[in-house]
Parts: C-alpha cells; structure tokens; sequence
C-alpha cells in the first residue's frame, strides 16, 4: 500500500469518526427524555412518601390506575433532552402497558408536560411533573431499594 493511499484510509477514517462524534451529540429531537426507573402504582407510592392523595383535585379518584416513574436518572447513552433525576406521574396512551412492570425498572422515551416547581419539601411529594410515555422496554426485573425504601 502506497503513501497516498495509507493518507487516504486514514482521512476517511477520520471522517467517519467525526461524523459519528457529531451524530452522538446532536440533542434529542422534540424535547424528547430518556430515562430509567422505577414503575409503582401512584397510590403505594404517595403511601410510602406520607403524601396527599393524588387523582382529580387531590380526592384520590383515578389513582388505582394511574403509575409512578421512580427514583428515575438519565438513561446510559441518552442525548440531549431535559432530563431531570426524580420522580413522575406517567401518562399517554402507552401508561395501561406498565401495569405488568410494578416493581421493575423501565426505560421511558417521553416528553415532560410543563411544569412549575412547588415551592416546599411537602408540596414536593404532592405534586409531581408528568411523563408522557411515548416509548418504553424493560431495564431490569427488579427495582434497587433506595435507603429511603428499606
């Protein structure tokens, strides 16, 4: 192999290794979040927190149904997006599917609903940013128990 062809591979090399950097680091398209967590049922979760009841206006209907994305951090590789550790009220169309992921880990693809901070601790547990989950897989068959938890 000649000197201008050995220049060449290397060039291209280069090229390409480039293009996948630039690739990797291009943000999430539509605000798009990745992340991985726990899935509880919203009812359990604001009992082990001591929290209000959650479902329409705070009365608890709905709640039976509804589900948590818990102790959640950025998916390993995930680009770009806003994504916040912490926990979140899930929604959308694909929310009925998790009720066989209790107690196991998910990775969701969502976006977060806007949302305005509360102003304290207590308030914090009472009222959580919502998810909607556009896409989701299993992580794991089990969710690692926080101090908190135990």
């Amino acid at each position: 192999m000649g000197t201008r062809s050995l220049l060449c591979g290397i060039a291209m090399v280069g090229m390409v290794t480039a293009s996948s950097s630039a690739q990797q680091q291009k943000p999430s398209e539509n605000g798009k979040v990745t992340l991985v967590g726990c899935i509880e049922m919203e009812k359990d979760y604001r009992a082990r927190l001591n929290a209000s009841r959650g479902g329409v206006l705070g009365t608890g209907l709905g709640e039976g149904h509804e589900f948590v994305l818990s102790s959640s951090k950025p998916a390993p590789g995930a680009r770009g997006g806003k994504a916040v550790a912490g926990d979140y009220s899930l929604t959308g169309k694909l929310e009925p599917e998790l009720v066989r992921q209790i107690g196991k880990q998910v990775e969701i693809v969502g976006t977060v609903k806007p949302f305005s901070a509360p102003r304290s601790a207590e308030a914090d547990r009472d009222r959580l940013p919502e998810l909607v989950v556009e896409l989701w897989h299993p992580f794991s068959d089990f969710c690692p128990r926080s101090k908190a938890q135990k």
